[in-house]
């Protein structure tokens, strides 16, 4: 085991470890990971992490595989703006040359941040805005987070919860109307237990049919149009329906994600739990 602390947090950086750095893993490693022999993956952990000293409370980096595209990379398409979910490309530099690989976040491991010493990125090199980027995307994408507790209590006081639970089991071509709801975005006005929220949710459907259902059955469900949903003494509740074909990553700017069951189990009594 290697003893850990400063200099081997700057041995780390020096050896160019951060955010975006690229390499293949291959060997024992590689059969670890359930990898092919020299797979190229990326580094997505936070730079910070990546070299830093404490490695009791870091001790592992996490890694996505890249897959080299068979395009050109251009910078306004779908998948460089971020508007699928699952994979973004960016530009990387290999021979020389600008490149596209796709990070593919189904194929995602952690490995131990200490190995990060006996070796350099040895893949296509980015920069750090490349890391920022996916960074970036991954946190518009996946962070999690619990509400505050006088939040939920409002929300499901005033039944809210029900009414949007009961849309999002009603069956629409033959299954649940929540299979076709990739992910529901959240942003509340204060993280403080307060006596009044504004707070607006946003739902991302797979494309504009299911956008097209969703909304209209909000609308019934509340009797009015979206966005606007209610106003109380506490509460000021806004809903958006969005379909992802349509959508950019930025479009969720200072909101937090919740799959359709996480954004219900931040509604149970333990609310105060992160998932």
């Amino acid at each position: 085991m290697h003893e850990f602390g400063e200099a081997e947090a700057q041995k780390i950086l020096e050896l160019g470890w951060r955010q975006g750095s690229s390499f293949r893993v291959s060997g024992e490693l590689a059969k670890q990971l359930g990898f092919e022999d020299d797979k190229l993956v990326v580094v997505v952990t936070q730079s910070c992490t990546v070299v830093s000293s404490d490695l009791a409370k870091d001790p592992y980096v996490e890694v996505m595989v890249l897959e080299r595209s068979s395009e050109a990379y251009k910078a306004t398409t779908d998948h460089a703006r971020g508007k699928n979910m699952r994979k973004l490309t960016i530009p990387l530099t290999e021979n020389g040359e600008q490149a596209a690989f796709v990070v593919n976040i189904n194929a995602r491991r952690f490995i131990d941040r200490a190995l990060l010493l006996d070796t350099a990125p040895d893949g296509p090199a980015g920069t750090v805005e490349t890391g920022e980027t996916i960074g970036r995307w991954l946190g518009y994408s996946y962070s999690r987070a619990a509400l505050p507790n006088n939040l939920v209590s409002f929300f499901r006081a005033d039944g809210f919860d029900r009414e949007v639970e009961k849309v999002l089991k009603a069956k629409f071509e033959e299954s649940p109307l929540h299979e076709r709801v990739r992910a529901m975005f959240a942003s509340w006005s204060s993280e403080d237990e307060v006596d009044f929220y504004k707070m607006r949710v946003d739902f991302l459907c797979d494309d504009e049919l299911v956008a097209m259902e969703l909304e209209d059955r909000l609308q019934k469900a509340f009797g009015t149009e979206l966005p606007n949903i209610a106003a109380t003494g506490r509460l000021e509740l806004q809903m958006n329906v969005r379909a992802a074909g349509s959508t950019y990553y930025t479009d969720f700017d200072g909101m937090r994600r919740f799959s359709r069951w996480d954004f219900f189990s931040s509604l149970s009594d333990d609310s105060t739990e992160t998932a």
